[in-house]
């Protein structure tokens, strides 16, 4: 296979994989605006901490064996048997840990309801959870494994059914059973994506003879596995364990269940920062294999965008908030105006260190590294959180985050730089970033009615006219051109 045949084949399989992604991005959007109209505000808060509950202990069962599927995959698929003895025991350790931890939350409901959350009602819905997230991770490592495989139409199909599912299960299941029928949709979901993804993997793979290998498990090979996982094991969890945690908090010292809805809503709307990292990420693979001196200054480019318009949309996001929550979750949520305008600052480091900068280290090797920074945030943002919450609770939770995200940036800035690795973090950057949120928060967000409206309708153009003209003529450059790239590139391949 020739470079230029095999360039194509990964752009277009990211292609595919991108709109997958937003699709999917999207129904979960949309899950959660009527999920939230479905329950009461009370309940809705109750949903929030389930749902981040779920995710924590989901990625606890899977313990990091997605990205090693996906990786040992790719690095084994000329040698058939040693892949099919792999799968074996990638499936082996998956079963347990998967039936370790679900069997620990289905015992642990209670307990877990009452001392952690206090909240005994939640005792039955943390029951179906265990049973969720046996079938999840399961779903987990077959999706890992098709993009092992780099089967990516099949991946993306299936992605887009768990999100078409998942969409019609929780709204069905809330509507009938309220609370309890989040954690029942996710069960279901989680029984049927995974049997669907089996039957397409066993096809489009059709490993011959599997069952006679199924007793073929391997000791050095469980290792390896374990060996790879961990540090990937540890630096995921800590992010969602920390999140987890800061939940919890936010229920215990806020003087009412709501503002946990709040932080959901927040989170949702911030995922839209959080893709736009991953979308301008397409071309990054390309740019980093190359050594040479035009590469790094196009690296430097990439980067530098990428900071600029993770800015943007957070703060379009940050300042239309107190219009865009009435309009799709209901006028009973717009207390949370002003905390998604906080959370919209901490996605934009947010956005950049879980995505770009991570992305960049893991390449470069720093695996470890890039688990020692992940752990350190999560006790900055714990012991901040800690000490703002009880006084300024939910907002508290968003200086959190503000402050811990940034010292994040920085440090993984700080390390980049010692070791020549660009950041595309500037001083002219800076500057404009601290401007335009220092003007917002003490000007715009300040008005109210008709001059809200109106002083959107002008800050927003001017606030994406005075970045672009500081990017500077060859970062604009780089930057129309790398928006087209994802529109025109297909069409440039396929010319004779």
């Amino acid at each position: 296979m020739n470079t230029k045949t095999f360039a194509s084949q990964m752009i277009n399989g990211t292609l595919i994989s991108l709109f997958s992604l937003v699709f999917a991005k999207g129904l979960n959007l949309f899950r959660t605006i009527l999920v939230a109209r479905l329950l009461s505000a009370l309940d809705f808060g109750l949903f929030s901490l389930l749902f981040s509950f779920f995710y924590f202990v989901l990625n606890l069962a899977i313990f990091g064996f997605p990205a090693t599927s996906a990786k040992y995959i790719a690095s084994l698929r000329s040698r058939h048997s040693d892949i099919t003895k792999f799968v074996v025991n990638l499936y082996f350790l998956v079963g347990c840990f998967a039936l370790m931890v679900g069997a620990g939350v289905y015992l642990l409901a209670h307990f877990i309801a009452s001392r952690v959350y206090q909240e005994p009602l939640l005792g039955q819905p943390i029951r179906w959870m265990g049973g969720a997230v046996f079938f999840q991770s399961l779903f987990a490592i077959n999706m890992s494994l098709l993009q092992g495989f780099s089967l990516y139409y099949q991946r993306s199909a299936l992605e887009i059914i768990d999100s078409l599912l998942g969409l019609g299960l929780m709204v069905l299941l809330v509507n009938r059973f309220s609370v309890i029928g989040v954690a029942m949709a996710f069960f279901v979901e989680g029984v049927i994506s995974f049997i669907i993804s089996f039957l397409v993997l066993w096809k489009v793979i059709g490993f011959g003879g599997f069952r006679k290998k199924m007793a073929s498990l391997n000791a050095e090979t469980i290792k390896e596995i374990l060996k790879f996982a961990f540090p990937l094991f540890l630096t995921v969890i800590s992010v969602y364990g920390f999140y987890w945690v800061g939940d919890i908090l936010l229920k215990k010292y806020s003087s009412h269940l709501e503002q946990v809805g709040w932080m959901y809503i927040a989170r949702s709307l911030g995922q839209v920062v959080l893709f736009i990292p991953v979308a301008m990420s397409v071309p990054l693979l390309p740019i980093m294999s190359s050594e040479s001196e035009g590469k790094r200054e196009e690296f430097q480019n990439y980067l530098q965008i990428s900071w600029f318009l993770s800015f943007v949309v957070g703060m379009v996001i940050g300042v239309i908030a107190r219009a865009l929550i009435p309009a799709l979750f209901g006028t009973h949520y717009l207390a949370a105006a002003y905390a998604v305008f906080l959370y919209s600052i901490a996605s934009i480091p947010m956005a950049m260190t879980t995505s770009i900068f991570s992305a960049i280290l893991t390449g470069k090797g720093y695996i470890w590294s890039l688990t020692v920074f992940n752990l350190l945030w999560g006790f900055i943002f714990t012991g901040l959180s800690r000490l703002f919450i009880p006084w300024w609770e939910i907002e508290g939770a968003m200086y959190a985050y503000i402050l811990s995200f940034t010292l994040l940036a920085g440090m993984m800035g700080f390390f980049m730089k010692k070791r020549g690795i660009s950041s595309g973090i500037t001083g002219g950057l800076i500057l404009y970033f601290l401007g335009v949120i220092m003007l917002t928060a003490l000007f715009l967000l300040r008005l109210e009615g008709t001059a809200y409206f109106f002083s959107i309708v002008i800050w927003v153009p001017v606030m994406i006219t005075l970045g672009v003209f500081l990017l500077g003529k060859e970062n604009r450059k780089a930057m129309i051109k790398r928006i087209l790239w994802l529109f025109r590139f297909n069409i440039t391949e396929r010319k004779p």
